[in-house]
């Protein structure tokens, strides 16, 4: 169980990506953003690294994004547009086979990737 302490400063929230202005206004108080299979319609990953680039305002904050690649054009799209930001910077990392069975996950072939994201 987790450290009430710990618990007492975790928030979760609902985010509307389209209203850049809420972003902007939860950027604040955010320290870490998880974001998982969020990736995979390249007509919303404009939306959504316009949204990250409003929230990620401080050297102190990360997203990790976890993605299935469905389709490596779009996961493409997505690294490419982080990249034009011109403030962002990304890593990412491989889930291989061995890594996603380590982790207990219910398809250990599923080729998923580890998308880390700050400020350059």
């Amino acid at each position: 169980m987790l450290d009430p302490e710990i618990l007492g400063k975790v928030q979760i929230a609902k985010l509307d990506w389209d209203d850049l202005a809420e972003c902007r206004n939860l950027s604040k108080p955010i320290d870490v953003i998880i974001g998982a299979d969020i990736t995979y319609d390249p007509t919303i990953v404009p939306v959504l690294v316009a949204a990250i680039k409003e929230m990620v305002v401080s050297s102190q904050q990360v997203v990790y994004i976890t993605v299935t690649i469905r389709n490596i054009e779009t996961f493409d799209l997505f690294l490419q547009l982080v990249d034009e930001t011109g403030v962002l910077g990304r890593s990412v990392m491989d889930l291989t086979q061995t890594m996603m069975t380590a982790l207990c996950h219910p398809s250990p072939s599923a080729d998923m990737r580890l998308v880390l994201i700050t400020l350059k």
